[in-house]
């Protein structure tokens, strides 16, 4: 089914984007990780024990963009030349409010179907696109350097909310003074 011209890298970003994955560099290693881009689904976040908890007070500066999509609880995916037909919806519903079918030739097994509807359901609704700026907290206990996928928790005192890390970025300063 599957047939590629390019790089070893190109190739892994290929079947990541099939499933609705990210490629993620490992941190201490010389390889890549293909992760989930919604392990579990936004509308899940409240009831599990997120990855790290930020209380508000704690962040420095941020940027705040509305991101809104349509709010589907359904998707038809499906492989091309074979594969599956997977209909994903979420749970409590009847998944009815569909967008278009999403077709990927390497959709050829019900898990990697699964994850590509949970991208898109994932995906959809309400959103914001966050950027925090936060101190570094590396003793026994904090949280230290976040990883990409990471479910977060913020302490707001207008509201807990809740988000997904989508990427990291570390500054320091190794001047002495």
């Amino acid at each position: 089914v599957f047939s590629f011209s390019g790089t070893p890298m190109g190739v892994v970003r290929r079947l990541a984007e099939a499933i609705g994955g990210i490629v993620r560099s490992h941190r201490t290693e010389y390889l890549v990780d293909v992760i989930n881009r919604y392990p579990v689904l936004p509308n899940e976040w409240p009831l599990m024990a997120p990855d790290v908890q930020i209380a508000f007070e704690a962040i420095q500066t941020d940027s705040y963009q509305r991101d809104d999509a349509p709010n589907y609880d359904g998707v038809y995916v499906s492989g091309q030349q074979q594969g599956v037909v997977a209909h994903v919806y979420l749970q409590g519903t009847n998944g009815s409010n569909l967008p278009p079918l999403v077709t990927d030739v390497l959709l050829t097994d019900e898990p990697a179907a699964r994850q590509r509807g949970m991208a898109i359901l994932g995906s959809s609704g309400p959103q914001a696109k966050v950027s925090m700026t936060l101190p570094f907290l590396a003793r026994a206990g904090e949280p230290g350097a976040m990883e990409v996928g990471w479910i977060v928790k913020i302490l707001d005192p207008a509201g807990v909310w809740f988000g997904v890390v989508r990427s990291v970025r570390i500054d320091a300063d190794l001047s002495t003074a």
